[in-house]
């Protein structure tokens, strides 16, 4: 993917501008302006075409040969929809006071149509072997200072297990839970990395007394329009 930043700038109540369109294969300014007559103007609403609709609007439309509208098929099944959910928590305090410290727990679940969990992003032009990474931020948009920030990889669901089953087998026996509940949710963690989630924990103090409007943002790295928050 080689997206010029000037693709960026918003056009038409599309805060992405072209940018999303110009990371598929064969798509050109001339392209996107050909979609774009037949009422496509955003990239979410080409991904929403059916398979069928869009096949027509990329070879009679747009100009594309089967082989071209094939490949962007394919990068299509490719690009993720991402999913956050995600809570705080103060172990063994059922209030919460200045200075305790807080747990964030964020399952973040992504979704290809290729089905897939883990995969390498299109991008011809890049030097060098790209791996695709996401970053979850916990942050407060008022003032830009951020609380937490980790990466989160789809790559190695070995290590993703061993990750989440640690953490959560810790959390539950610093609350107490018997053998058998610990057991119970370190499955059920397994089975979310399995089908397609991460967890991802962070720590932070509380603050100051007042009111804190805090706003969890997820940031890929590889795919412009598939950010969450």
């Amino acid at each position: 993917m080689a997206v010029p930043l000037s693709a960026r700038k918003a056009t038409g109540g599309n805060p992405e501008g072209i940018a999303p369109f110009l990371q598929l294969p064969h798509f050109s300014e001339s392209i996107v302006k050909k979609v774009a007559r037949k009422k496509v103007k955003t990239f979410q609403e080409l991904r929403d075409m059916t398979i069928e609709d869009r096949v027509e609007l990329l070879t009679q439309v747009a100009g594309l040969s089967d082989i071209e509208t094939r490949d962007v098929e394919n990068v299509l099944e490719m690009i993720p929809s991402i999913t956050v959910d995600i809570t705080c928590e103060t172990e063994g305090e059922e209030g919460l006071q200045e200075g305790d410290v807080v747990t964030m727990y964020a399952w973040v679940t992504l979704r290809r149509g290729n089905g897939l969990i883990g995969a390498l992003p299109h991008a011809p032009y890049y030097p060098f072997h790209k791996e695709e990474n996401f970053w979850l931020l916990l942050a407060d948009p008022v003032s830009n200072d951020v609380w937490i920030s980790q990466k989160v990889s789809f790559m190695d669901e070995a290590a993703a297990i061993a990750g989440a089953s640690k953490a959560i087998q810790e959390t539950k026996e610093s609350l107490g839970a018997t053998v058998k509940e610990i057991s119970a949710a370190v499955r059920e963690a397994v089975e979310k990395v399995k089908n397609g989630s991460r967890l991802v924990m962070g720590k932070f103090q509380a603050p100051s007394e007042g009111n804190y409007n805090l706003t969890c943002f997820c940031l890929s790295d590889a795919w412009i329009g598939c950010d969450r928050m």
